[in-house]
């Protein structure tokens, strides 16, 4: 995960405040099924206008055609999840009683068709499924209904009251996931470590969106394979140069292989977040 800009680009004029947007249009008659009386606790189906194919292309460039939350490439291998950062449905709470995950209406209907909510994911992160993981172990993962806060008493009931929550899920759109999650060269994440304490948000967002499932952890592995090859050619060039200073093509294979880490770090490459902390801690500073 990377924090990415939303300002980059402009927000869709399907999801404008004018009152002929199909956005705009979407949100009186939510905010009207809403307003009556006992509908809190039903089921509102009629969100369409954050699928609008305009919306998913802007997402689409914004990300770099990539899971927001993995970073994975979504663009050429399946069809992309727009997916609700604070879900527009209802939202799972557990049950301090019998500790059982619990379904609850009504959800965050008014970002339902808000530009600021919405992220495109892969099946893996949005979809609650069954997953495999590096020691063997099964278990369901996928981020889905799930919105967990710091606080229960801070959740939001109407627009503008979300700004008084404390999500545990990073934002690729507003945190710096960096502060948050740490790599391996074996494309392992885990929590930061922040005053000697893993960081809680960097925690349950690992397990929330499934970002230690087997194949993706093997699929990080092999991007970070390549970045460390480039970093131990590089090392082994510029010690090269140092015996022999001035040598033309020693000095041309180094520019090469800089060329090659600046690459890895692009926000269109998969991993960047990963490729940008394995650089910085087994090489350092990218040279300009």
């Amino acid at each position: 995960m990377i924090l990415v800009n939303r300002n980059t680009i402009p927000a869709p004029e399907e999801l404008s405040d004018l009152a002929t947007s199909p956005g705009a249009k979407e949100r009186k008659k939510t905010e009207a099924f809403f307003a009556i009386a006992g509908n809190e606790s039903k089921s509102y189906d009629k969100f369409k206008a954050y699928k609008i194919a305009a919306v998913v292309q802007a997402l689409n460039t914004l990300f770099n055609a990539k899971c927001a939350y993995c970073e994975s490439d979504i663009g050429a291998t399946q069809p992309t999840d727009v997916e609700h950062f604070r879900p527009k449905g209802g939202y799972i709470v557990r049950n301090k009683t019998t500790n059982e995950d619990e379904f609850t209406r009504p959800g965050y209907h008014w970002l339902a068709a808000r530009w600021e909510n919405l992220v495109p994911s892969c099946i893996d992160c949005n979809r609650e499924r069954t997953q495999e993981f590096p020691d063997g172990r099964f278990g369901k993962v996928g981020k889905a209904n799930k919105f967990p806060l710091a606080s229960e008493r801070t959740r939001a009931k109407k627009s503008g009251d979300e700004k008084r929550e404390k999500p545990l899920l990073l934002d690729p759109c507003f945190d710096k996931p960096e502060e948050h999650l740490e790599f391996t060269k074996d494309g392992i994440i885990r929590p930061s470590l922040q005053n000697n304490r893993e960081s809680r948000r960097g925690k349950i967002s690992i397990e929330v969106y499934g970002l230690a499932r087997k194949g993706l952890v093997r699929r990080r592995a092999n991007w970070a394979f390549m970045v460390m090859g480039t970093i131990e050619r590089l090392e082994r060039l510029e010690s090269q140069l140092d015996a022999h200073p001035g040598t033309t093509f020693l000095e041309q294979m180094i520019a090469d292989e800089i060329s090659l880490l600046k690459r890895y770090v692009q926000p269109s490459s998969e991993y960047s977040g990963m490729a940008l902390q394995l650089i910085k801690t087994h090489y350092g500073p990218i040279p300009t």
